[in-house]
C-alpha cells in the first residue's frame, strides 16, 4: 500500500509532472531541475553529482542553456521543457506524465516522446496523458481511451483507434488512414460543425 512508504521512498519510486505547472519565487531553471534531486538529498545540500545530473537532464531537452534563467521568465515551451528535466532528475522508475507535449513545438513534442521511449526501453514505465491522437498512435504501446473518465476501450493503438470507438469517445465522426508506420491516423470530421 502506498501508506507503506515514506514519502521521500515513494519520490524515488514514481514522479508526477501535472498539466499544469507554476512557480511564482524566483528560481533559475537549474533549481527548479534541482527540486527532482530532493528525494535523494536526506537533509544536505546538492552534491556536485547532483548538480552534474540536473545539467545532463536539461541538456537531454535542449535546455542547458536556460539553466541560470530565472523559470518566471521562460516561455510555456522553455518552461515545460525544464519540468520535464526536474522529473528526469528525480530519476523514478515510474513517471506519469499529464499532457507531456504542452506548449511544445512539433520538434520537442517529438524529443520528448522518443525520450520517453528510451525510458521504457530501460525497462521503467511511462504512463502519459495525452490529447494528440496521433502522437498517442506513434508512440504509445496500449492506449486506455476514455469519455467523462469512464473507459472505453483498452489495448494497442490500431485496436482502440477506430471509427466506432473514436465516435462514441468523442461523438463527432472520424477518418482513419494508416501511417507510414503502420499505426492509424486519426483525422476528425468537420461535419459537425
Amino acid at each position: 500500500m502506498l501508506t507503506d512508504f515514506e514519502s521521500k521512498e515513494l519520490a524515488r519510486l514514481r514522479a508526477y509532472l501535472q498539466q499544469k505547472r507554476e512557480i511564482n519565487f524566483p528560481f533559475t531553471a537549474l533549481e527548479v531541475v534541482l527540486f527532482g534531486r530532493y528525494p535523494y538529498l536526506n537533509g544536505a545540500m546538492e552534491s556536485k553529482c547532483d548538480i552534474a545530473l540536473s545539467h545532463k537532464a536539461l541538456r537531454s531537452v535542449e535546455a542547458e542553456v536556460f539553466a541560470e534563467r530565472l523559470y518566471t521568465t521562460l516561455s510555456g515551451g522553455e518552461a515545460s521543457r525544464v519540468d520535464i528535466a526536474r522529473i528526469l532528475a528525480q530519476a523514478p522508475g515510474l513517471l506519469l506524465l499529464d499532457e507531456p507535449t504542452n506548449h511544445l513545438d512539433p520538434k520537442h513534442q517529438i524529443q520528448i516522446l522518443n525520450l520517453c521511449k528510451k525510458i521504457c526501453d530501460k525497462g521503467k514505465t511511462v504512463i502519459t496523458a495525452i490529447h494528440d491522437l496521433n502522437l498517442a498512435s506513434m508512440y504509445a504501446d496500449q492506449l486506455l481511451l476514455l469519455n467523462k473518465g469512464v473507459s472505453v476501450a483498452c489495448g494497442s493503438p490500431k485496436s482502440v483507434l477506430t471509427k466506432k470507438l473514436l465516435t462514441k469517445a468523442y461523438g463527432i465522426t472520424f477518418n482513419i488512414l494508416q501511417h507510414p508506420d503502420g499505426n492509424p491516423w486519426v483525422m476528425p470530421n468537420l461535419d459537425f460543425i
